[in-house]
């Protein structure tokens, strides 16, 4: 029973993180960049034209969404 509960515990695990990801990817995408990047790399992370940044949000919003429901999938098992 013991590596039952144990697989459990790291499927809760991986589910809080997947989740906790998502999250940040989708609500903090600029702080994230900031805070791994210098202000001047990070405006260019972002995009040099409207159409760039918004591609660039779309895409970490999409992924950011798709951790999510993999965390909540992992989290009802």
């Amino acid at each position: 029973m013991s590596s039952s509960s144990g697989f459990f515990a790291i499927c809760l695990l991986h589910s809080a993180i997947a989740i906790t990801c998502g999250r940040l990817m989708m609500f903090y995408r600029d702080e994230i960049f900031l805070i791994g990047h210098s202000p001047e790399t990070a405006t260019r992370l972002q995009g040099s034209t409207p159409h760039d940044r918004l591609l660039i949000s779309t895409s970490d919003s999409f992924a950011g969404l798709l951790l999510i429901a993999i965390g909540r999938k992992r989290a009802q098992q």
